[in-house]
């Protein structure tokens, strides 16, 4: 009897002990082969307000995708403070491998793992307790979830930021700022603004008296977007200044406007809405600024109707009217010379030329009688004009002309487009 209790007594010893060595499995498993853990490989993340992501070419986030395993490895190893020189390497991840690099010095400090086949998978999204562990490792933190579901880029930014104490940014200087590189997919009024923007800019700081950040310096980040000038992305407007490299925004370009998400507004939100919608449908971000107003034009001519309407007789040169023309041919489809005329002048202008809606006149009938007409000019950089004529373009398509009337110079038609009388003591306009 005494023998079976102190065998029982044994038995309870070891399970205690068996229980205490599992309690501290996570520490273990993230040694290596020579007893280092991760904090001991100098893996802890760096305490300056580094950047960690960036733009890509068309000056975008992506904010609301789902976060990748590969992405995530990039983002963490820009925030080491000392880059590791091993690197350990698997069968679906190389140097060639986008985010090889970051994913191969990870797998040295044992941030992250294989999967039991021996794979990384970085194509995968990442779960948000994937995400948490890798933090945990870094900062010697205790993960707070285990969540299994996948997490957003701009809520994996939050994550990270609230993590490393960043999350009281300068507000003032991130709006205000001078020089400050935006992106085309996060307004201002997104969730995640605040926080992309404090990831995506270095600088260093001051602690204010309520515990905010004051920037004492930033960095001037470049936009990432090949060359300069307007350029139309997913039917926004931008432009791109060519010294700094980096999209302009609350300013005025060559009489265009730009608000402070850095997008060109007509000043008409509904014609602006209208604008973003036929831009994102007729054309590809591939295109150049002239193939891409050729597009919406081809859409315009094509798919309006044209209308009479007696009530509409603009005065000479004068555009006052345009803006709700333009909202309306683009959304009824429907409407006279000078509906057409208006909906390819802001179209042209979203496209960045210098562009403005001419209320004039056309020869007719061999040039014995006078029209009043609606057409586009635009002039060029070098001081020429030229001339967009939508609603002619329609009869053309429809009465199978095979005229041309896109960026045509003056003179060159047979309807003759005139801002003024031909000639003093010309015939009587035909209205």
């Amino acid at each position: 009897m005494f023998l079976c209790r102190n065998i029982v007594k044994k038995l309870i010893t070891v399970i205690v002990v068996i229980a205490m060595f599992t309690a501290f499995m996570p520490a273990i498993a993230c040694a290596d082969e020579t007893g280092e853990t991760p904090q001991e490989k100098n893996c802890a993340l760096t305490t300056e307000h580094v950047r960690y992501i960036s733009p890509d070419s068309l000056g975008k986030f992506s904010p609301t995708k789902k976060l990748t395993k590969g992405a995530a490895a990039q983002m963490i190893y820009n925030l080491l403070a000392e880059k590791p020189e091993g690197q350990v390497f698997c069968d679906d991840v190389n140097e060639k491998t986008a985010y090889g690099k970051a994913i191969a010095a990870l797998l040295y400090l044992d941030i992250v793992g294989t999967d039991k086949d021996g794979n990384f998978h970085p194509k995968r999204n990442i779960t948000k307790g994937q995400l948490e562990s890798m933090l945990a490792k870094c900062t010697g933190k205790e993960v707070t979830s285990k969540s299994a579901d996948t997490i957003e880029r701009g809520a994996a930014v939050r994550l990270i930021n609230r993590a490393l104490g960043r999350e009281n940014t300068d507000k003032h200087t991130i709006l205000k700022g001078s020089r400050i590189r935006i992106f085309t997919d996060v307004p201002v009024d997104s969730k995640y603004y605040y926080d992309v923007m404090e990831a995506s800019i270095g600088h260093t700081l001051e602690e204010n008296s309520e515990g905010g950040e004051n920037w004492t310096h930033y960095n001037t980040e470049q936009q990432g977007i090949s060359g300069s000038g307007w350029k139309v992305i997913d039917g926004e407007s931008y432009y791109v200044d060519k010294e700094a490299k980096i999209i302009r925004r609350s300013c005025t370009i060559n009489d265009s406007n730009l608000d402070k998400n850095g997008r060109y507004t007509t000043g008409n939100k509904k014609l602006d809405k209208q604008l973003v919608k036929v831009f994102k449908e007729q054309t590809k971000n591939a295109m150049s600024n002239k193939e891409k107003l050729k597009a919406v034009y081809t859409y315009i001519y094509k798919n309006c109707t044209y209308q009479a309407d007696i009530k509409r007789k603009p005065s000479k040169n004068c555009t006052s009217w345009d803006k709700n023309l333009a909202y309306k041919m683009l959304k009824n489809k429907k409407g006279n010379c000078y509906y057409y005329a208006a909906a390819a002048t802001y179209a042209a202008r979203k496209c960045g030329y210098d562009a403005r809606t001419i209320s004039g006149y056309v020869t007719y009938n061999q040039n014995k009688y006078y029209m009043q007409h609606g057409w586009t000019e635009i002039k060029k950089e070098d001081g020429t004009k030229r001339f967009l004529d939508t609603e002619l373009q329609y009869l053309s398509y429809k009465g199978g002309w095979g005229s041309d009337y896109f960026m045509r110079p003056y003179g060159t038609m047979k309807k003759m487009h005139h801002k003024h009388y031909y000639k003093k003591g010309g015939p009587a306009i035909r209205k």
